[in-house]
């Protein structure tokens, strides 16, 4: 599975980004670890085969929040199973598969869903954009950069 990772982070001077390699990160503790190097607060945002978007965010020693877009894919083998699974209560997430009127199946967000919302983005929103039809996990991480005031940092660092 092709993921991709970026980090949005609040320094005294802006908002920094960077791209983050996976591939060596155990778990959500290792995760934490390596976000916190970069500022505080610093967001990863992660999305894996346009199948769902993942927000963990670290602030100072505090415990890292983690949101997932659908959080059925916590039950699987890519990224987000590998490194959130254990950190979202099983119980947030519905097994059943509701689908609408075009067959497609409903998200089912999981975890933290005011995750962003000391930083303009509320858990009503957050959830609507991951809902919206035809909005791509690229769309979704794009908008809420957006409305955090980091599109140009994410943009440089995606290379969009």
């Amino acid at each position: 599975m092709t993921y991709i990772a970026s980090t949005l982070s609040r320094t005294p001077a802006g908002w920094e980004g960077a791209d983050l390699d996976l591939s060596d990160v155990d778990d959500l503790d290792e995760l934490a670890d390596r976000l916190r190097e970069s500022g505080s607060p610093a967001v990863l945002f992660l999305e894996e085969d346009d199948e769902y978007v993942a927000l963990v965010r670290v602030d100072g020693d505090a415990d890292p929040r983690v949101f997932v877009s659908d959080g059925r894919v916590l039950a699987g083998a890519g990224m987000a199973g590998r490194l959130l699974a254990d950190s979202v209560d099983p119980a947030e997430v519905d097994e059943e598969e509701d689908e609408e009127d075009s067959g497609r199946p409903e998200v089912e967000p999981a975890g933290d869903d005011a995750v962003l919302a000391d930083l303009g983005v509320d858990a009503e929103k957050l959830v609507a954009l991951c809902a919206e039809e035809r909005m791509l996990p690229s769309d979704v991480i794009f908008a809420l950069a957006e409305a955090l005031g980091a599109a140009d940092v994410l943009e440089a660092v995606r290379g969009i």
